[in-house]
């Protein structure tokens, strides 16, 4: 059996229901400076989240809150460990976590090392100079990045290849990131493109390098990049030596969005929102005051501190709420934090459950969120006890408006089922495995829903039964906030 219903309606009516952007501002959110203890004892190059609000850091420290961990550690579960036994790394320069779990790592000295959940190893031989970057492209290939003779290598089994005959007259690759799709790596630095000359930004399938096309590219040396949802890059470059910008492209064109910035510029992350987090060692963007981080909204550019007395290095989207960042600073706003900590969201969304449910074949039935509901993030639901042979049918809605019993829409559901929520969209779900289901779906990255609320809830069809048999789940009032 199939419901759909057109989601037109849904969209226009979210739009209505929604609270104004300009009115939210950003002053809602708060440093949590003692999340992670005491920190780490020396600089943090890396942040990395790893699922479930576990953060992988590394760097050149050699503690964390007082546990031997050089160069990479791993807040798990409300502590600090180290990663591995014998962890050999130190002096860590970059790392990525790879697609399989694996535990990738640079150092100062050219050695990239793995860990592979039980041990680490060299990968490859040694560069001549230090890894500055490292990323792993969507089809699982490895790339290491710095100011070696080829600017970046790729890994072939266990050694490193140039790709084609290599980039020339590296002055350095500082950043790496990968495309979404199609395997593509993005190199940002300077370089010279063999047939092409001086870039700050290049491309490459695994086989050859390509310029990033578009007018007015960044020009000196690009510290940081960031490959946007839509597959724009924005990049940070210091074309005067002494200044920094930052630029977009769109392949047709670089559109500055930012200047008069003091420092360089170490880091660049695009929100679930779309809004734009850059991080440094400036004080300013814009000619606005902003030590170490700043925000690009809709609005313009805003100051996420008053004061950082050392540099942002790196961050992350840690949970739908919070973003983890790192660097070597000590004290946020006269606060102490050692070096690593949490920025919460703007506005937290929320999910409230709507009674009543009902008793089913498995049990009482029910659903709870999984994840806060966040625009631009996708959100997770579970229905449980739906019992065996059921197929289910996730009902959306607008408004919660007064339970209807069931069994007055289809005769055969169970006494004291309801319909909580109104029918505005209606999906088949997943399959119904041992009586659950999850349920997942993006929320448009946009700030139009913020404070809209959305309905959902859950009915189980038994067609193995005359007349079948229809029972329903808790409803949910899914009110969207903003990270």
């Amino acid at each position: 059996m199939e419901f759909r219903f057109s989601t037109r309606a849904t969209t226009a009516a979210l739009a209505t229901a929604s609270i104004a952007f300009g009115s939210l501002g950003l002053t809602a959110q708060t440093w949590q400076t003692g999340t992670y203890f005491g920190g780490l004892n020396a600089e943090v190059v890396a942040v990395i989240a790893e699922g479930d609000g576990d953060v992988l850091a590394a760097g050149t420290f050699t503690q964390a809150f007082g546990i031997p961990c050089p160069g990479v550690a791993r807040f798990a579960n409300g502590q600090w460990a180290s990663v591995g036994p014998a962890n050999p790394a130190f002096q860590v320069t970059s790392a990525v976590v790879r697609a399989n779990g694996d535990v990738v790592v640079g150092d100062a000295f050219g050695v990239v090392r793995r860990f592979n959940g039980t041990s680490w190893s060299q990968l490859g031989g040694t560069f001549n100079a230090p890894v500055l970057a490292l990323a792993e492209s969507s089809t699982g290939v490895l790339y290491a990045g710095g100011s070696f003779q080829t600017g970046v290598a790729r890994l072939n089994g266990a050694s490193w290849s140039s790709i084609g005959s290599g980039l020339a007259n590296v002055f350095t690759v500082n950043e790496l990131d990968a495309q979404a799709t199609g395997g593509g790596i993005v190199a940002g630095g300077r370089f010279d493109i063999p047939g092409v000359g001086t870039q700050t930004i290049a491309t490459t399938d695994g086989a050859t390098w390509s310029a990033f096309p578009g007018a007015n590219p960044p020009t000196g040396v690009v510290e940081s990049l960031e490959i946007a949802r839509n597959g724009d890059i924005i990049a940070a470059a210091s074309p005067a030596g002494s200044t920094w910008n930052i630029s977009r492209g769109d392949g047709t064109t670089w559109t500055t969005i930012a200047t008069m910035i003091d420092n360089p510029v170490f880091a660049l992350l695009e929100l679930p929102d779309l809004d734009i987090l850059a991080g440094g060692s400036f004080t300013t963007v814009n000619g606005i005051p902003a030590p170490s981080i700043a925000r690009l909204t809709t609005a313009g550019w805003t100051s996420l501190a008053t004061s950082f007395n050392g540099p942002v290095n790196s961050f992350d989207v840690r949970t739908p709420t919070r973003i983890v960042v790192g660097g070597d600073y000590t004290m946020i706003n006269g606060t102490v934090a050692t070096r690593i900590a949490d920025r919460t969201a703007i506005t937290p969304g929320t999910a409230t459950q709507i009674f009543p449910t009902c008793f089913g074949p498995g049990g009482l039935n029910r659903l709870i969120s999984l994840t806060t509901p966040m625009i631009g993030q996708v959100h997770r639901s579970r229905a449980s006890n739906l019992g065996p042979n059921t197929v289910g049918l996730e009902v959306r809605g607008l408004s919660a408006p007064p339970p209807v019993p069931l069994n007055t829409i289809f005769p055969g559901a169970l006494t004291g089922c309801s319909l909580n929520v109104s029918p505005d969209l209606t999906l088949n779900t997943p399959p119904i495995v041992g009586g659950e289901l999850i349920i997942e779906f993006l929320v448009p990255p946009d700030t139009v829903f913020l404070g809209a609320s959305l309905f959902q809830q859950v009915l189980a069809f038994d067609f193995t039964v005359t007349p079948f048999a229809v029972t329903s789940t808790h409803g949910l009032d899914l009110n969207f906030g903003r990270l």
